[in-house]
């Protein structure tokens, strides 16, 4: 029955950089790999920020719906300075029916993945620090 249903949101192992050692003016592709895919999830949105010196700067924002396309979510951005950069991604899930209730946070390499439920959504942050090359 409906009252059955639940929704889940994916688990990430990882937030993989492509290429792994970025220069300046390098065009990286950083993905957020899914160890285990969700499900029952309606419209998605991603924001995505990185920090380097203490500045912060809004890469990009986008919508899908989980449903219809739930590959791994990436962004591609072109450092133009060097130094120790935090890259964020907060993932807003629009639950399609009642909230399997994941909470809490655990560590991936260099990062952390963080849960907080809520009735119809839920979101995720994934946080992982990496170096850009003069």
């Amino acid at each position: 029955s409906e009252e059955d249903l639940v929704s889940h949101v994916p688990t990430f192992s990882d937030m993989a950089f492509n290429p792994t050692a970025p220069h300046v003016g390098q065009t990286i592709t950083a993905t957020c790999v899914q160890s285990h895919k969700g499900s029952l999830l309606d419209r998605t949105t991603y924001a995505w920020s990185y920090t380097v010196n203490g500045q912060t700067t809004d890469v990009n924002s986008a919508t899908t719906n989980y449903g219809v396309d739930n590959s791994d979510p990436f962004i591609r951005f072109t450092p133009t300075e060097a130094g120790n950069y935090s890259i964020t991604v907060t993932i807003r899930y629009n639950l399609s029916a009642k909230t399997d209730g994941t909470s809490g946070s655990y560590t991936i390499p260099d990062g952390t993945v963080s849960y907080q439920n809520g009735t119809l959504v839920s979101l995720v942050t994934i946080t992982k620090k990496f170096n850009v090359l003069e």
